[in-house]
């Protein structure tokens, strides 16, 4: 087992070029998603300090660097404003937690859609095969912001590269099911779609597995 000073691991981020697989849904600032993350940022500053970056993402980021390659799933921004506009954060706050984890999945099955209808999905099994890449990746950089997707099944094409999901909030029970060594603590973790707080009482505990329950059906 090796271990690094801050110090030393700063040094090797400066100095050692990264193959990085940015999968981002939206890579730029999407104001319907609350909460999110400005991925255009993280991207500027990989690219910025010489590592190489291959982005799939729904939407593209206005780059001229020689160290940015972008694939395009052309279908996904349409469908997450569709759903957004449909379901939007006023009309979310009047449904009970039950209607908003159906509004949830049945928006992950329409962004799914998505994915697989865009042509950009092509070039990224292309990409896993080997076709076009300088070298094999260092590190997948996942966007969690809207839980276990279809982009997430992609990035086993990848075999033995580490995954490293962000997000700005909330990380979704379906993520963690297939996350080594975690577990669903319904009884101290409040549900991403309840109103419930840390401190819940015996009935909102009770509430609260419920509507965990109902979200595994």
């Amino acid at each position: 087992m090796v271990y690094f000073t801050a110090k030393q691991a700063r040094l090797n981020y400066l100095y050692f070029v990264y193959m990085c697989l940015c999968v981002f849904l939206i890579s730029a600032f999407f104001h319907f998603v609350a909460n999110s993350i400005r991925h255009d940022a993280v991207i500027k500053g990989l690219i910025e300090n010489g590592h190489k970056v291959t982005l799939v993402s729904g939407s593209t980021v206005h780059s001229k660097s020689p160290h940015l390659t972008q694939i395009h799933l052309e279908q996904v921004k349409g469908a997450l404003d569709a759903t957004n506009n449909i379901h939007s954060r006023l009309v979310n706050a009047w449904l009970n937690p039950f209607e908003r984890i159906y509004h949830w999945y049945n928006k992950q099955m329409k962004v799914c859609q998505a994915v697989l209808s865009s042509s950009g999905l092509h070039e990224l099994i292309a990409l896993s095969r080997g076709s076009g890449m300088e070298a094999p990746f260092d590190v997948i950089l996942f966007d969690a912001t809207y839980g276990h997707s279809c982009l997430l099944a992609l990035t086993q094409l990848f075999e033995h590269v580490p995954i490293v999901a962000v997000r700005a909030s909330h990380i979704t029970p379906d993520l963690l099911q297939i996350v080594p060594g975690t577990q669903l603590q319904p009884a101290t973790v409040p549900h991403f779609t309840s109103t419930h707080h840390e401190r819940m009482n015996f009935f909102e505990r009770l509430h609260n597995t419920l509507i965990y329950a109902s979200a595994q059906l």
